[in-house]
């Protein structure tokens, strides 16, 4: 990556801090392990990457607002949805963490999560060039613990995303819209996306928006931009937590919750680290002004 686009990357993540906790000059610290290290990451612990689909991956949108936009549009099953802004981007970025394996769980039909999922892919091997990336698991409702069954309850209060019969739970975060979705002893392995809205590819097309849906209208532009760049706060979540167990000799879960008190506290990185990735070129395939095509 360019020094010049890492500096627009940084740029965004401090946009997404100021709006969440209005406060000044925020960033999540993007360093990476030294080039040797990465070379050798056969002997690095694996950690893993489970992200939602629904709000958070893509997000269901109207015919109104794919045909006034068509990009990252996929339809399933008389469904429409719009992949998540730099969604792919993210993706290949994080698959080129060394020792890292992305997997997706969701509570929609194994069908529908394993089309969408694959359409995905198809965005990813387009950027890329190869089918290089592919995903380590793809978990949907039925692979969820039912843990009630009153029918009075939310869907995420009936269901759990389980992760322990998959993952290692030191070593996984999961991204997700919904606080709670995970079972009991299991909270810190969900990163919250932060409350998410309606598709609007635009800022000023909310008068397409579905009349139905008023209460996921983004409020204002800094929540409309908040929630669209929420992927690329994940993004640097999950690097400095990487960076921070190499370091540390400490899980990746522990280490994310530091990032989170980090972020909650506002404390802003060294621009002298953000050299050096830029130097080693660790993420060189990641470009923060992608398009879908």
């Amino acid at each position: 990556m360019h020094l010049s686009n890492l500096k627009s990357f940084v740029s965004v993540l401090k946009f997404y801090f100021l709006s969440v906790l209005s406060i000044a000059m925020t960033v999540v610290i993007l360093s990476a392990p030294p080039l040797a290290t990465a070379q050798g990451s056969q002997s690095e612990t694996e950690i893993h990457i489970v992200l939602d689909i629904d709000w958070t991956l893509a997000n269901p949108t109207t015919e109104k607002m794919a045909q006034a936009d068509p990009s990252g549009i996929i339809r399933v099953d008389g469904e429409i949805y719009r992949i998540s802004e730099s969604a792919i981007d993210v993706l290949i970025a994080l698959h080129e963490i060394p020792g890292a394996k992305i997997s997706f769980f969701s509570g929609g039909s194994t069908e529908r999560n394993e089309f969408l999922i694959k359409k995905v892919y198809e965005m990813v091997d387009k950027v890329v060039g190869s089918s290089k990336y592919r995903p380590h698991l793809i978990l949907s409702k039925d692979q969820m613990r039912q843990v009630s069954d009153d029918p009075t309850l939310k869907f995420h209060e009936r269901y759990k995303k389980d992760l322990a019969p998959f993952f290692d739970l030191n070593q996984t975060l999961l991204f997700d819209d919904v606080l709670g979705f995970t079972p009991k002893g299991q909270e810190r392995n969900l990163i919250w996306t932060g409350k998410t809205y309606n598709d609007r590819i635009r800022f000023d097309l909310d008068y397409l928006e579905d009349p139905t849906q008023k209460s996921y209208k983004a409020p204002n532009f800094t929540e409309w931009q908040r929630d669209r760049q929420k992927l690329i706060r994940f993004l640097g979540i999950v690097l400095e937590a990487q960076e921070r167990a190499h370091v540390n000799k400490i899980s990746f879960v522990d280490a994310a919750q530091e990032v989170l008190i980090l972020e909650a506290l506002s404390i802003e990185a060294s621009f002298d680290t953000i050299q050096r990735v830029s130097k080693e070129k660790r993420f060189n395939t990641f470009r923060c002004s992608a398009k879908f095509q």
